[in-house]
């Protein structure tokens, strides 16, 4: 004869009792990204240097006609006279003083413009 399996009374619930609501889902961690060398688990560097993403050039101004006597403009200092240009530095001359700027980045970067 069969036995029928017995059934525990704690497992049933009671007509009065409300079942208990569904446990929300418990959050499943990601695998970390894989490394690309072991050594990377580790801290260690990689030994193949990622690609540098291009920037594009910016425009190369035109200081070709800058030389001592030429006239530049400035946004605080106003209109000015190149005075010396010599070892990567441009001297401007403005009514509150001479100024001195790295040559040819202060017109590249647009601190000085050739007038």
């Amino acid at each position: 004869m069969a036995h029928a399996p017995e059934i525990d009374e704690a497992d049933v619930p009671e007509a009065d009792e409300e079942p208990e609501p569904p446990k929300a889902p418990v959050p499943t961690r990601t695998p970390p990204a894989k490394p690309d060398f072991v050594t990377a688990a580790f801290g260690v560097k990689s030994p193949i240097v990622p690609a540098k993403p291009q920037q594009p050039e910016k425009p190369k101004v035109d200081v070709s006609g800058v030389a001592v006597g030429s006239a530049v403009a400035h946004a605080k200092f106003g209109i000015g006279k190149v005075i010396e240009l010599n070892r990567g530095y441009v001297t401007v001359r403005f009514e509150q003083g001479e100024k001195r700027f790295i040559f040819p980045d202060a017109f590249e970067f647009g601190f000085l413009k050739a007038q």
